[in-house]
């Protein structure tokens, strides 16, 4: 046996144990911020709160923002209130655009997560899931779509996409497309928002909530108008 095989079977073999050691590792870290949120009795809100004088930082303050937006599904932090704290930092307009940047960021490292834990094509007990997998590898584009449009929960449907491992290039175009209505959402409903005064209460702009109102029943009829087709196609 070559040097370079017996590297390969070696690697094959202690690649479950990684795996333990990296997931064990991962749970210290979801526990450990989570642990001190709890001390701290603070919300995923007051959070942010703690950060805003960084995303508001000339030049680096979008860019501190984009690396906190790509790296915080891996404490499972909610991705829906980054996008409206990047339409109140940042205003609609920017907002969308900067946001847009941190949600693929994120879509990028949860389908590289669950890429890592995936399943091996090669191993018989996941042959029923292959069958699934495969199926839907056919449609990964349209799948994918569908359950960004419908605003299924934004992180857990990038660790399943590369949980499955399906293909990388028709993910990454999935989120673009399917992830824009629901930015626009919650980055509009961040930007009607006037926390200036948070003694006051929270005031709102009523035009952007509108905006808001209408780019939601717009996503939704979409996501149902494309699960619709697609399960015509599938017939």
């Amino acid at each position: 046996m070559s040097t370079v095989s017996r590297i390969q079977t070696l690697t094959k073999k202690t690649l479950p144990y990684r795996k333990s050691g990296v997931f064990l590792f991962w749970l210290a870290i979801i526990a450990a911020y989570w642990l001190y949120a709890y001390q701290n009795d603070l919300s995923a809100l007051e959070t942010l709160q703690r950060l805003w004088g960084f995303f508001q930082i000339p030049f680096w303050g979008p860019l501190i923002y984009l690396l906190f937006f790509s790296i915080q599904p891996l404490v499972f932090f909610p991705s829906a209130l980054m996008g409206v704290i990047g339409g109140h930092l940042y205003g609609p307009w920017w907002g969308v655009m900067i946001t847009m940047g941190g949600a693929l960021g994120a879509a990028s490292v949860t389908y590289g997560t669950g890429y890592f834990f995936g399943i091996d094509p090669d191993n018989p007990r996941f042959a029923r899931l292959q069958r699934f997998r495969s199926r839907l590898e056919k449609h990964t584009f349209e799948a994918l779509v569908t359950l960004h449009l419908l605003y299924m929960p934004y992180d857990l449907v990038n660790y399943f996409a590369g949980l499955l491992r399906l293909p990388w290039r028709p993910f990454l175009l999935s989120t673009l497309v399917g992830s824009i209505p629901g930015i626009f959402t919650f980055v509009f409903f961040g930007a009607s928002l006037d926390m200036s005064e948070l003694d006051q209460g929270v005031q709102f702009d009523d035009r952007m909530i509108l905006l808001t109102a209408v780019t939601l029943v717009i996503s939704l009829t979409l996501g149902r108008i494309v699960r619709k087709r697609t399960a015509e196609d599938g017939e």
